[in-house]
Parts: structure tokens; C-alpha cells; sequence
């Protein structure tokens, strides 16, 4: 008989970094080039934190110092892997796992203690918005002759529910469709435990989560443009890290 199955939904994911790695890149990219980097591994909830870290890193730079945020950064990402890694059930992407320091509240022995935590958003709605409405909303990319664009023809094979939805909801078969993801409430998003350990020249990052079927196939809604934006600023879009609370 096969051994009985472990009786929790709680798993756990590791990952190890080279900080080195992380250095080079830092050493190699300025400006833009390096927000385009930072974008890949940093949502807009903790942009302004890596802002600042990045600012840190060209005055320790000068200083002949520049390993502090390196291994602040390469910290980050690996609990970030860790994370995904917890989560078999679900497609996480980097976007979707935050990196906050909380206050510990739970254990009366360490209450008080400020300590890395793990937020992890659900599955939103995909909001659709014609080249008009993204304009209105400052997305990324309109001005470019919709070379950011989709359409309902494009997205037939990769995203079929998609398509459908766009045409059904007016969108003509090659009509530039702009898609975001709906905007999560942080109540809305929940905590997981992470380890972030620093020896030598790597970090290192344990998670511990909940990994459970979560529907993730949900439907569409079409941003009309009245009112207020619905969705989530990707980098480069108007909003993109306003957020200040990590």
C-alpha cells in the first residue's frame, strides 16, 4: 500500500540566490534599464521601496560599497521563488507575491517584532479597455501604435475565454485591446511565513503556505472608463507604485 498522504494543506518552498549575481546586474544596468529590471521581480506595491534601494546603491556605489543592496535584493527575490514554489496549485508569477514587513501580533513572545512576511494575491478578473479608455488611464504603451496592444484575433489560441468575451462584449476580431488585471484590496490577500538568511555570498529564503485549489480561470470584465480605474498599474503605467504601505 502507497504511505498515506501528508495531512496538511501547508507546503513549503526554499530557494538560494548568489548575491554576486545580483551585483553584476546593479553594476550593469542605470536608469531605465534598471527600473525595467526591477519591474520583472518588484510589483507596485513594493516599488517604492526598491527605489529607494536603488538610490542607496549609486551613493554606496561611489562609496566603493555595494553589496548591502545587492544582498537586500537578491533576499527578495528568493523568497519570492520560495514562494512560488509553495503554491503547487496555482500559476504564480513574481507579480503576485508581495514582500512586506509586518509586526508580529500573533506570538505574545515576539510580539512587537518587525519581521519580512509574505503576501500572496488571488486570482482576479482580467479587465479589458479599448485604446481610448487606456489612454484615459495612462497605460503603457498606447502612444506606441498599439505595439503593446492585443486583439480578440490574437488572443484566440492563448487565451481563448478571453476572446470570446471580447468580441461578445463589442470588440471587433482585430480591434487593439489593452488587458489589466482587476485591483486586489489588501484585505483581500493572504499572509504567508518566510525565512530570509544571508551567509557568505548567498541568500537564502524558506516560505511557509497555504496550497489550495483556487479558481483561477475567472471572467473578464471591460473598463468602460467612467468612474475610477479597476485595475492593478502594470510598470510604466500611470499609478504604477504609488502604494506606500509595505
Amino acid at each position: 500500500m502507497p504511505p498515506k498522504p501528508f495531512p496538511s494543506p501547508f507546503r513549503v518552498g526554499t530557494d538560494i540566490c548568489d548575491i554576486a549575481r545580483f551585483n553584476n546586474i546593479l553594476r550593469s544596468a542605470t536608469g531605465d534599464s534598471l527600473q525595467k529590471w526591477g519591474s520583472k521581480i518588484f510589483n507596485g506595491l513594493e516599488w517604492p521601496l526598491f527605489l529607494s534601494k536603488a538610490e542607496q546603491y549609486q551613493l554606496e556605489r561611489y562609496g566603493g560599497q555595494s553589496a548591502s543592496v545587492a544582498r537586500w535584493i537578491a533576499g527578495r527575490f528568493a523568497a519570492k521563488e520560495a514562494a512560488i514554489k509553495a503554491h503547487t496549485k496555482r500559476r504564480l508569477l513574481r507579480s503576485h507575491v508581495s514582500i512586506v514587513v509586518r509586526s508580529v501580533e500573533s506570538d505574545v513572545e515576539h510580539r512587537g517584532t518587525v519581521k519580512p512576511m509574505i503576501l500572496i494575491s488571488p486570482p482576479t478578473r482580467p479587465v479589458i479597455m479599448n485604446t481610448l479608455t487606456a489612454a484615459k488611464r495612462g497605460l503603457k504603451g498606447v502612444a506606441s501604435e498599439n505595439k503593446k496592444a492585443a486583439s480578440p484575433r490574437a488572443l484566440a489560441k492563448v487565451a481563448p475565454k478571453i476572446s470570446t468575451f471580447a468580441q461578445e462584449a463589442g470588440f471587433q476580431i482585430d480591434e487593439p485591446l489593452f488587458l489589466r488585471q482587476l485591483s486586489v484590496k489588501e484585505a483581500d490577500k493572504r499572509l504567508a511565513d518566510v525565512s530570509i538568511s544571508h551567509d557568505g555570498g548567498y541568500a537564502t529564503a524558506v516560505c511557509l503556505a497555504l496550497d489550495e485549489e483556487i479558481e483561477e480561470d475567472l471572467e473578464p470584465i471591460v473598463d468602460s472608463g467612467d468612474g475610477d480605474p479597476l485595475h492593478e498599474p502594470n510598470w510604466g503605467d500611470r499609478g504604477f507604485g504609488e502604494a506606500t504601505d509595505i
